[in-house]
C-alpha cells in the first residue's frame, strides 16, 4: 500500500496520482467531508477511480476498564500538553462523523498503553457490534482488504500498475 499524509494542495494532488491510502487529521465533520469530497475529485481528475483512495481519519480514542482509570489518563494528557492546544484538538476530533472515511488511524497519546488499551476495550466492542472482524482471511493482503479479492497489485489506474512485471521491478523484487 502507498500511503500519503497531508492535505496540502500539493500533497492532496500528489495523493490524487500516486497513493492508495490518505491520512487526515480534520478538525471537524464539514472539514473532514470537504477533504474526502476533494480528493476523491482530484483523484477522478488525475484518470483514477474515485474510490481508488481510501481516507483515514485520524481519532485520539481515551479508554480503560474504569471511568476512574480513563480520567487519569486525561489527567497526565493535560499535564503534558499545552492545555489550548489539547482543547482545539479534543474538540475537533471528538465530534468527527466517521462514516465519510474508508477507516481510522488511531493517534497515540500515551506510551506505552494507547494501542493495547485499544485491542483490549474498543476491538471487543467493535466486534460485538459487528464492525470488526473476528478472523482474518488466510493470505489476504492489506491491500485486497481495501480493494477486494485478487487485487494484491496496485489497480491498473494507478501509476505503479505499469511497472509490475518490468525489468526494473523484477532485479529490485
Amino acid at each position: 500500500m502507498l500511503y500519503q499524509a497531508g492535505t496540502s494542495a500539493r500533497g492532496k494532488a500528489f495523493a490524487a496520482r500516486h497513493a492508495e491510502g490518505v491520512f487526515l487529521l480534520p478538525r471537524d465533520d464539514a472539514q473532514a467531508r470537504a477533504e474526502i469530497a476533494d480528493l476523491r475529485r482530484l483523484t477522478v481528475q488525475a484518470g483514477r477511480a474515485a474510490d481508488h483512495v481510501k481516507a483515514f481519519l485520524g481519532v485520539e480514542i481515551v479508554t480503560a476498564p474504569t471511568r476512574e482509570e480513563v480520567a487519569a489518563k486525561i489527567a497526565v494528557l493535560q499535564q503534558n500538553r499545552d492545555v489550548e492546544g489539547h482543547l482545539v484538538l479534543f474538540s475537533g476530533w471528538s465530534g468527527i462523523d466517521l462514516s465519510g472515511a474508508d477507516g481510522i488511524i488511531v493517534i497515540q497519546h500515551l506510551s506505552p498503553g494507547t494501542f493495547e488499551d485499544f485491542a483490549d476495550y474498543i476491538v471487543p466492542e467493535l466486534q460485538r457490534r459487528g464492525r470488526y472482524r473476528m478472523a482474518y482471511t488466510p493470505g489476504e493482503t492489506l491491500r485486497e482488504r481495501f480493494f477486494g479479492a485478487g487485487n494484491s497489485r496496485p489497480l491498473p489506474d494507478h501509476p505503479a500498475a505499469r511497472l509490475v512485471g518490468s525489468p526494473a521491478v523484477k532485479a529490485v523484487v
